[in-house]
Parts: C-alpha cells; structure tokens; sequence
C-alpha cells in the first residue's frame, strides 16, 4: 500500500507519510457499495479539500472515459472513523465510477485502533 501512495499516476505522499505516523489495522481489499463511501475531496461545500467545480469535473470525465472495470483500478483507502468509511485516496475515482454508472468498488480500509477494526469487520462482513 505505501509503495502504490509513494509513486506512480496516482501518488499520495501526504497520505502516506501520515499513514506511518502510527501503527494501523488493514482490512481488504473489499468490495463495497459505493453509495457507503463519503468523500472528502470536491467541489461541494463541506468537503475537507474543496476543488472548484469545473477542475473537478474535467478530472472526473478524463478517469470516467477510461473505465473499463473495477479490478483494473486500484483500491480506494478509506479510513474507518466512528462507524463512517471515509474516502482518503482516490476520491475522484469514487466519484468517476458513479458517473460511469457503477454501483460497487474495491477499496482497502485502515482503522487507527484495534477496537475500531474489529468494529469495522463486523460492520463490513
């Protein structure tokens, strides 16, 4: 997982570096519903990392023209954060497979706390 954040089309350095600060606990990768993932990257208001609208979707149509399938792309990260799955990589992914019209995505999921990963795993399964 840090090496796939660490180089390539789709790095995320910030994300990675952060992800060592501390031990995590690793679920997947899983398929999930998309409509269970919450973003938070884009242009409506509330997003912790808000992109104006018209950069936003130019990203989303160029990633949605090359979908071809879900097992092509790599997983989403999302954290585990209070019975919430929140988005931490790849939230313009997320939002080109709803645009394609999917329904499902594969994602790997970290929680910061043991008790929180056995809570996920009873939530997910």
């Amino acid at each position: 997982m840090l090496d796939y954040l660490a180089s390539g089309y789709w790095a995320n350095h910030g994300l990675r570096d952060g992800l060592l600060l501390q031990e995590r606990h690793w679920i997947g990768p899983v398929s999930l519903e998309l409509s269970r993932l919450e973003r938070c990257c884009g242009p409506e208001a509330g997003m912790a990392y808000r992109v104006p609208g018209d950069v936003w979707s130019e990203r989303i149509d160029v990633i949605s023209d090359g979908l071809v399938d879900a097992e092509s792309l790599p997983p989403l990260i999302v954290e585990w954060q209070g019975g919430r799955l929140l988005v931490r990589d790849g939230n313009h992914r997320h939002a080109a497979m709803k645009l394609k019209g999917w329904t499902s995505c594969f994602a790997v999921i970290w929680c910061n706390r043991e008790e929180d990963y056995r809570a996920a795993l009873s939530h997910i399964a």
